[in-house]
C-alpha cells in the first residue's frame, strides 16, 4: 500500500490543505467580503498588475497558498516519524517545514504570472 504524506497524527496533509482551504479562504471570503476587496485594491496599487487583479484571481491565489502552506511537510525528513495511516508513536516534529514550504512558493512566483511590469 502506498504511504501518504501526513500533516499530523491520523490526519494526511491532504486532508489538513483541503481543511485549511475551507477555513482559512472559503470562509473568510464569504465572512469579509469588504476587507477582501480591500485587499485586492490595495495590491493592485502596490504592486501595479498589468492586467490588473480580480477577486476571482485573488481567491484562487488564496486557494493556493492555503494548499501550500504545508508543503515542506512532505518531505521525507518528517515523514518517517509516521507509521501506516498517519499514525505516530509520539507528538511528530516539522522543525523547519515552512523553509521547505517557502522554497516551493518561490518557484511558483517565478512563474509570469506572478511579474510585475
Amino acid at each position: 500500500m502506498k504511504k501518504i504524506a501526513c500533516s499530523f497524527s491520523d490526519e494526511s496533509l491532504k486532508v489538513h490543505s483541503a481543511k485549511s482551504v475551507e477555513y482559512g479562504v472559503d470562509k473568510f471570503f464569504s465572512f469579509q467580503p469588504s476587507y477582501v476587496k480591500v485587499c485586492v485594491e490595495r495590491l493592485n496599487f502596490v504592486y501595479k498588475f498589468n492586467p490588473s487583479l480580480t477577486l476571482e484571481l485573488f481567491k484562487e491565489l488564496c486557494k493556493i497558498a492555503c494548499y501550500l502552506h504545508d508543503s515542506g511537510k512532505a518531505a521525507n525528513i518528517y515523514q518517517v516519524q509516521f507509521m501506516e495511516g498517519c499514525k505516530c508513536k509520539k507528538d511528530p516534529s516539522f522543525a523547519y517545514h515552512e523553509v521547505l514550504s517557502a522554497l516551493v512558493y518561490i518557484d511558483i512566483l517565478k512563474k509570469p504570472i506572478f511579474q510585475r511590469n
